[in-house]
């Protein structure tokens, strides 16, 4: 069941404890929402993309900052994409793609696009980092938020005790790897 994310209990377990088991997530939204509400103004109607949704998090702050932009959110997770049209308010805005991003043929250019904690996930990162950047208006904005999946013990331990701290328990908890792999 490793990587099941067409899995109900995967899906909502993992939307229900990244924050916890993941240093700075919060942080890096606030971040996200703090650079482009300096950089947008609040009636802001251009194109954004959201690549993997993650239970609606930054698809929320997005618009919830800028109601007046056009959202797209894509994802291979029917299930990920069903939560996360349940969990935010609906909006004739926002345009729900069940596909892989690697494979899906885009249309269009992007004003802001978004990628939190996908990319350990894809094995050609250049090609993914390349098509983010073809996707992209020339004035357009990237954000995204990674973790590194090398052997690196000091991490390692940063990590365990950062999800000790948040009351993940040691039983869950398995290597931080397997915590993220494992959804």
């Amino acid at each position: 069941m490793k990587n099941d994310w067409h899995s109900i209990q995967k899906v909502s377990s993992y939307i229900s404890t990244i924050s916890n088991k993941m240093p700075g997530y919060h942080i890096f939204h606030e971040i996200m929402n703090a650079c482009l509400t300096a950089k947008y103004s609040s009636d802001f109607n251009g194109k954004g993309l959201i690549i993997g949704g993650g239970g609606g998090k930054e698809i929320s702050i997005i618009q919830k900052s800028f109601p007046h932009a056009s959202l797209t959110l894509v994802d291979q997770s029917t299930v990920m994409i069903q939560l996360e049209k349940e969990n935010i308010s609906l909006s004739a805005q926002i345009q729900y793609v069940v596909a892989d991003f690697m494979k899906y043929s885009f249309h269009q250019k992007y004003r802001k696009v978004t990628s939190c904690l996908v990319i350990h996930f894809i094995q050609d990162k250049k090609f993914f980092l390349q098509k983010v950047f073809d996707l992209l208006e020339e004035i357009g904005v990237f954000f995204l938020y990674t973790i590194s999946l090398e052997e690196n013990k000091w991490d390692e331990k940063y990590w365990r005790q950062f999800m000790l701290n948040h009351q993940v328990t040691k039983r869950s908890m398995g290597s931080p790897e397997a915590n993220l792999l494992s959804y």
